[in-house]
């Protein structure tokens, strides 16, 4: 998952997907898929610090 989120080419996708959501003034789609892919960013980085550092896992229980 951490790959898939990273990826340039899934950013890419996303952000063409929004921009193209904004030009036929679908303004849902593009706040719900600019909302998820910013959920799964801060998951992310949430789980890659989890990892740096192992004594914070317990504290964040």
């Amino acid at each position: 998952m951490i790959k898939l989120i990273n990826s340039k080419l899934t950013a890419l996708l996303m952000g063409g997907w929004i921009v193209y959501c904004l030009t036929v003034k679908a303004f849902d789609g593009a706040l719900f898929l600019l909302t998820i892919y910013l959920l799964a960013l801060y998951e992310n980085k949430k789980a890659i610090s989890n990892l740096q550092d192992p004594t914070r896992v317990a504290a964040n229980d």
